[in-house]
């Protein structure tokens, strides 16, 4: 039982920084989600926060963990190459996101409407535009820095093995 708590060690400061990822895009995506729901409602300024504003914005949330999750392939490479590959990251993050939190909500019209939806909200809120897009390249900057850490680390152990 004793060596089971010597295996145990605290999060890496790139997983750190990940789970930080998560955590932006799930809030911004229940964001996005809560506004679009509210700006289709066209209730103005003041509204009420039903059980269905609710499930929207947790379907929001859960669809943009759930697309970083799938577009983290596409996040954390290098050079031109890997910039080029980061857009696509954001583009299909975007879309998977959208999928998925369509799908939660309404899940025939929410499927084929949830992209269009996202778009039609981003462009009306450019303000949310700006902060989806910032967390989407900072989701793709943590990626980086922990691929980087990934290789020295791996780095590290190629060295202590050659020298026993």
């Amino acid at each position: 039982m004793r060596q089971n708590f010597r295996k145990l060690r605290l999060p890496s400061r790139g997983e750190r920084n990940i789970a930080f990822a998560y955590v932006l895009l799930s809030v911004l995506g229940a964001l996005i989600a809560f506004v679009s729901v509210i700006r289709l409602r066209n209730v103005g300024p003041f509204f009420d926060i039903g059980l269905f504003e609710v499930w929207v914005s947790l379907a929001g949330a859960s669809g943009a963990v759930l697309a970083l999750k799938a577009s983290s392939r596409f996040m954390g490479q290098v050079g031109v190459k890997g910039f080029a590959f980061a857009l696509w990251g954001a583009f299909y993050l975007s879309l998977v996101g959208s999928l998925v939190a369509g799908t939660l909500v309404l899940p025939v019209y929410g499927t084929m409407f949830g992209p269009f939806t996202l778009a039609v909200t981003l462009i009306g809120a450019p303000i949310l535009a700006a902060a989806w897009v910032s967390a989407v390249m900072l989701a793709h900057l943590t990626f980086v820095a922990y691929r980087e850490e990934l290789r020295h680390e791996e780095r590290l152990t190629r060295l202590h093995s050659a020298r026993t």
